[in-house]
């Protein structure tokens, strides 16, 4: 019962029963400018922070997501922009599932367990825009490439998780082998046929109608055994009244001191 409870404290929900955390791991949001793209960002940073998840933020765009670097608490190298600071990260962490490894799973002979068996904090990177950070610097993103590919392939059960987002979802922006192991995908606006499927994860004949307007398009859970993707319209987020930053910060400096208080 009380193996259920902690399972249950890691789902991060979509209007959908989903847990990025646990069995379907990683997410992809691609989306034209305008589309909500960026809000569902926020909202997805607010559930993992409340759950008590250290964050990192990637933003080759040097757009709103890198002015969060003012509400990381202090001392906590988190927030990235230039592309040797974003393959930084990426390998800093890198080595942090590996330290993981071998340091908890390869001295346990108990099978089937992850991160929270050890009560490891989970940690999830959120990369904004790769389609811009490829175009500065393509040696540099090479090298971020294949750390990208180790963490999608062993962050789950380490407990180390990618939330990618995108205007174009093309094999330059992201791997073939990266996008093949993401669980969610959120198609937000009006995309071409070739984004749909390079976002939602095949080649469907026919798709549901997607409303028009910001926070409305599709969504493909793997794991739930839909035979398309499904209309999906992301929850409303009022960064004003939700006093969005400073919350944010409060949130992390509150998770660093003690994750057992975030429920």
């Amino acid at each position: 019962m009380k193996d259920k409870q902690k399972q249950k404290k890691y789902k991060v929900k979509y209007r959908y029963k989903y847990s990025l955390y646990a069995k379907t791991p990683h997410a992809l949001i691609a989306g034209a400018t305008s589309s909500g793209k960026t809000f569902m960002l926020y909202y997805l940073m607010m559930q993992f922070a409340k759950r008590g998840a250290e964050i990192y933020i990637l933003d080759p765009k040097r757009s709103d997501l890198s002015s969060l670097i003012h509400y990381i608490p202090e001392g906590h190298n988190h927030v990235a922009f230039t592309p040797n600071q974003i393959c930084s990260i990426l390998r800093k962490l890198n080595d942090e599932m590996n330290l993981r490894y071998e340091k908890y799973f390869s001295n346990t002979a108990k099978m089937g367990v992850n991160y929270q068996y050890f009560k490891l904090k989970p940690i999830v990177i959120f990369f904004d825009e790769l389609g811009a950070f490829v175009e500065e610097d393509k040696k540099v993103s090479k090298e971020a490439d294949s750390y990208l590919k180790q963490l999608v392939m062993k962050g789950r059960q380490a407990g180390i998780f990618l939330v990618l987002s995108t205007q174009k979802p093309n094999a330059e922006a992201i791997s073939t082998s990266v996008r093949d192991q993401i669980g969610l995908r959120i198609a937000l606006g009006q995309l071409s046929k070739p984004g749909y499927k390079m976002t939602l994860g095949d080649d469907w004949e026919s798709l549901p109608s997607v409303e028009i307007g910001t926070g409305k398009g599709l969504i493909m859970i793997d794991g739930l055994n839909w035979s398309t993707p499904r209309a999906y319209t992301a929850p409303f987020l009022d960064l004003e009244k939700l006093r969005f930053q400073s919350t944010l910060y409060h949130l992390l400096e509150k998770g660093n001191e003690n994750l057992s208080m975030i429920k």
